[in-house]
């Protein structure tokens, strides 16, 4: 098998799109609890607020990286917005190095991701991830 991992150009990913979207929808109906979908990381890549990595297998995408950097007051953060695929230990033992020394090229000093408790559990066995704080969240209903 050959793998290769490939930067994709907003003008590249119509022609993959249909490859790509099932791994990125995947990945969302797990973890994204509706703040977004594949669709959107589509919309912001067209318009060039995030980046996106596609790791090929014999020419078929079998990872997908969506990533966008945040500025915040004291560090660039690289933050991982979508990351789904159907090897996803072996694409990120193969790809991470590579995705990581773009973002650290691109000014990041930090790598940030939103994920599920199983996620994380593959990002911190598998990269050098690590948890550093709870994102908790409340929904505001009328009786809240």
């Amino acid at each position: 098998m050959t793998h290769t991992l490939r930067y994709i150009t907003p003008d590249q990913l119509p022609a993959l799109w249909d490859k790509v979207e099932p791994l990125l929808t995947k990945c969302f109906k797990r973890a994204g609890r509706g703040l977004m979908g594949a669709e959107d990381i589509r919309a912001r890549h067209e318009k060039g607020e995030l980046f996106m990595f596609v790791e090929f297998t014999d020419a078929e995408p079998t990872l997908v990286v969506a990533v966008e950097f945040v500025q915040y007051p004291n560090v660039r953060a690289a933050m991982v917005l979508g990351l789904g695929g159907r090897d996803l230990r072996g694409g990120i033992s193969r790809c991470w190095p590579s995705i990581v020394g773009w973002m650290k090229s691109n000014g990041a000093t930090v790598v940030d991701a939103l994920c599920s408790d199983a996620m994380a559990r593959v990002l911190t066995r598998h990269s050098r991830f690590e948890k550093a704080y709870n994102h908790m969240r409340m929904e505001i209903k009328e009786t809240s």
